[in-house]
């Protein structure tokens, strides 16, 4: 199935009950029968909108996605390419290049280096180097690369 069925959209159910309770109450009051059956009636108008409060609920929780697992994606390779002008990232599903002037800033973080475009981030481990001089060496080279605004919001 190339889209997921359209889910309905329960949201209008939390309008039906004070809606129907009104209707029954003002039939009631103009049309002189808020008596048993009017009463009755409320009644029956009530437990349904709690009926269909809860089925509306229920549908409209929205199950959040389960957090990619690290070890699920443990075997991907990422390959990173890093020249003057800026770094092409390719794995088995992706490919892209990313220029310096785009780049938000760097963070040199415990294990990790990220690369922080706008609202994501590239990370690329601190195993991709050799010693922790191959590491510095590189940040160096890398925030000499970038703008000098985003040199002043990066932490090395």
């Amino acid at each position: 199935m190339l889209y997921p069925p359209r889910r309905i959209d329960f949201s209008f159910v939390i309008l039906i009950g004070p809606v129907a309770l009104a209707a029954v109450a003002l039939a009631g009051r103009f049309l002189g029968w808020w008596d048993e059956t009017g009463q009755f009636l409320g009644l029956v108008a009530a437990f349904a909108f709690l009926l269909l409060l809860r089925f509306g609920l229920r549908q409209m929780a929205r199950k959040a996605p389960p957090p990619a697992s690290v070890q699920a994606n443990e075997g991907r390779r990422v390959k990173f390419v890093f020249s003057e002008t800026g770094y092409s990232m390719s794995s088995e599903f992706f490919e892209g290049v990313q220029r310096w002037p785009g780049v938000h800033c760097i963070i040199a973080g415990e294990g990790v280096i990220l690369f922080v475009i706008s609202d994501m981030a590239h990370i690329l481990p601190d195993r991709t180097f050799a010693t922790t001089a191959d590491r510095s060496a590189f940040l160096a080279w890398a925030m000499e690369l970038l703008t000098p605004e985003a040199q002043a919001r990066s932490r090395v």
